[in-house]
């Protein structure tokens, strides 16, 4: 018997439902940057955050650009993280209906050493 497969998002306002506003505003200022990031090759595979409409950090590293969002206090309902790679809007429509992940900044960063 073949297993089910989850239904296509044909709705971006559905595929966004339950995320906050500051993360859908700063993933839009991501993705309204990413042409001109994607443009300079050296900036390939490289990490960047946004708060609100501002790129706040931008690293080679990840955990660097965690690790600024931590050090401003900001929530994680107000940052996205993304990294410098070619996006299709389209293609991510297309994905399973499996809620975004809502914890964006402080979720990334391992525990505290002991």
């Amino acid at each position: 018997m073949a297993e089910s497969q989850a239904p296509v998002v044909d709705d971006k306002a559905a595929m966004f439902e339950g995320v906050a506003p500051g993360i859908l505003r700063a993933r839009q200022a991501f993705l309204r940057d990413l042409p001109d990031l994607l443009a300079n090759p050296m900036f390939d595979r490289w990490t960047a955050a946004y708060h609100g409409d501002e790129r706040i950090a931008f690293a080679a590293s990840q955990r660097e650009v965690i690790q600024e969002c931590v050090k401003r206090g900001l929530s994680d309902d107000d940052c996205f993280v993304g990294m410098i790679v070619p996006f299709d809007d389209n293609a991510e429509q297309r994905k399973s209906t499996a809620p975004p992940r809502r914890r964006l900044c402080r979720s990334l960063l391992p525990s505290p050493l002991r």
